[in-house]
């Protein structure tokens, strides 16, 4: 009866270690299913910012464009004419070149998140032993330098493309309304 009572106890202690593996062996799979949506969604997001950048940059080109081959009044017909028409171009303009600027400026952070990405993989591989680089300290140096310039280029880029969007927007509105104008008074 004894011996029953320590066998049992045994089995117990296994079965807890085979629920512990099988738990841990769970949670890992439910970590790397999560990773994977996270790289999954990041690419999305990534890839549809830089298709929104190129459409709004596209529809501004060809808008600038209508709006020079469509308007064609008498410069000394009426001043809010012309303010509207300077105003509608200054927005496209800024809109156009925040833009581009914009877009150099995605590229830079790419340029310096692989940058940075590289770096961190060789930290990790110092500090898990899997190989020996005697300049760790600047390693960390540049991932802490790289990391800040990388927020402030995010940063720079949401500012861009807001500046971009909203002139964007001003120019177009301003541009359908002389259109409008010009068309119902000539």
């Amino acid at each position: 009866m004894h011996l029953s009572r320590k066998y049992i106890s045994i089995i117990k202690k296994n079965k807890m270690c085979i629920n512990d593996n099988q738990k841990k062996q769970n949670t890992e799979k439910q970590i790397d299913l999560l990773t994977e949506r996270v790289i999954r969604w990041d690419s999305y997001r990534i890839n549809h910012f830089s298709y929104t950048i190129n459409l709004i940059l596209t529809l501004n080109l060809g808008f600038l464009g209508f709006i020079v081959s469509q308007i064609n009044f008498n410069w000394s017909d009426n001043i809010y004419f012309l303010i509207l028409l300077i105003v509608t171009f200054i927005c496209l303009i800024i809109s156009f070149y925040s833009g581009v600027i914009l877009i150099i400026n995605r590229l830079n952070d790419f340029r310096l998140t692989s940058k940075l990405t590289k770096l961190k993989k060789y930290r990790f591989e110092y500090k898990n032993e899997l190989t020996e680089n005697s300049e760790i300290n600047t390693i960390q140096f540049q991932i802490q330098l790289l990391s800040k310039q990388t927020k402030e280029l995010g940063k720079k880029t949401w500012c861009l493309f807001n500046l971009q969007i909203w002139c964007f927007v001003i120019g177009t509105t301003f541009g359908s309304i002389l259109f409008f104008i010009s068309k119902s008074v000539l």
